[in-house]
């Protein structure tokens, strides 16, 4: 399915704003990866009209994404429609137990998070791994003039996550919970204050990791390696990355434990909602054919 080029743009826009959000709550936050995707972009964008149809384009979604920092020229770009094809309907075996997760999900049991949050982890890991093979194979090919497009799109990002990190509140971080379980109340206002400079802690040191990653990367496109010996490098750098960032999880556990102990009947008639929202878009990706 082809986005038309006036719908690209916002659904671009709101997917490149948004995308992470999930895995910062326990509530929807199985599936994410490296701005990607699968259900979880379309999980975030508003409207159920608009839902439905980012889950029907939601290949479309990932192309532009990477097509926006791969630069890739026309050849390229229908060797990457095909493999993001074969990458969504390869995740369609994995629904039912992400369906599964999503529904054992309760924020009123707080004391099951840890475990919960691990298998949300797995289920991450196993996700990134699969769209990073995607991107190492892409970024392989690229010609030095595309490869300088491509890192100085990263050195923009991380730019902007170091603005972020600094601007970073109480009511930006309560914009993330209220989409989840509606409005925020004093006594969760107090909780996310506590852990303010965590918040900040942790999104610096996420782009430290960023940063290393990308001269890694840098070094590795630049080498005389074969192109085979380089995508092996590039998924091994990336897959690094990813086992790096779960680690030191407690303290996002422990915040959401003390968000959700504080919740409210409306909060939790918000949460049941969501949910129930997602997995109906996750029955509508299993019928989609891309």
């Amino acid at each position: 399915m082809k986005l038309s080029s006036c719908l690209k743009r916002p659904f671009d826009n709101y997917l490149i704003k948004h995308v992470l959000t999930l895995r910062t709550l326990l509530g929807i936050a199985t599936l994410n990866a490296m701005k990607v995707f699968l259900l979880t972009s379309v999980f975030l964008l508003s409207g159920c009209a608009f839902q439905r149809l980012a889950v029907t384009q939601l290949d479309n979604l990932v192309e532009i994404q990477l097509g926006s920092k791969l630069d890739l020229y026309r050849n390229q770009k229908k060797v990457l429609e095909a493999d993001v094809s074969l990458l969504l309907e390869s995740q369609k075996p994995y629904l039912e137990s992400l369906i599964l997760l999503v529904k054992k999900i309760d924020p009123t049991k707080v004391e099951t998070f840890p475990d919960t949050w691990s298998e949300i982890s797995t289920e991450y890991r196993r996700v990134a791994h699969a769209f990073s093979g995607i991107l190492a194979k892409h970024l392989v090919t690229l010609d030095p003039k595309q490869r300088a497009h491509f890192f100085t799109k990263m050195k923009t990002e991380n730019e902007e996550i170091l603005e972020r990190s600094k601007k970073q509140s109480v009511e930006n971080s309560a914009k993330r919970v209220v989409f989840f379980l509606g409005e925020v109340t004093e006594s969760q206002e107090k909780v996310l204050e506590r852990n303010l400079p965590e918040i900040k802690r942790r999104s610096l040191a996420r782009l430290e990791r960023r940063e290393l990653l990308h001269k890694k990367l840098a070094d590795i496109l630049s080498s005389t390696a074969f192109s085979a010996d380089k995508e092996r490098s590039v998924l091994a750098a990336f897959e690094a990355y990813q086992l790096d960032a779960a680690q030191e999880q407690g303290p996002v556990v422990q915040m959401i434990q003390d968000l959700c102990r504080e919740l409210t009947p409306t909060q939790i008639k918000t949460f049941q909602e969501k949910r129930k929202d997602a997995l109906e878009l996750a029955a509508l990706y299993k019928e989609t054919d891309f």
